[in-house]
């Protein structure tokens, strides 16, 4: 019995240094390691969903809803998010200063290296 236990102390040693085993702890994804930092402003009416993601907190499928409701009823204001499902007082302030409702879209992801 303590054989079999060696022996599969040393699988999971092994098989967590390659990454290759589901009980091995994920690995940081690039975006979280590195602190990145956002500049420019995304406009509401014009963006695709990619550049919607750029956005703190924003995925694909809150970036689908703000393209699905801008079909129907554009954005008049950058508070007019609050519209769509999803979107309360506090992610709008969250996410103001990069919002915008004219103009280009020239949101930029600049990655910062982690400090040692």
């Amino acid at each position: 019995m303590n054989k079999i236990l060696s022996i599969l102390m040393v699988a999971l040693t092994l098989c967590a240094d390659t990454g290759s085993l589901a009980l091995a702890a994920p690995k940081e994804p690039a975006r979280a390691a590195a602190k990145a930092k956002l500049r420019g402003v995304v406009n509401l009416n014009q963006a695709d969903e990619a550049a919607l993601e750029l956005l703190p907190g924003i995925g694909p499928s809150k970036s689908k809803r703000i393209v699905d409701h801008r079909k129907t009823k554009p954005f008049k204001k950058v508070d007019d998010l609050t519209k769509v499902k999803g979107f309360g007082r506090k992610t709008l302030a969250k996410l103001k200063p990069y919002l915008a409702v004219s103009g280009q879209t020239t949101l930029t992801e600049e990655v910062a290296e982690p400090a040692k």
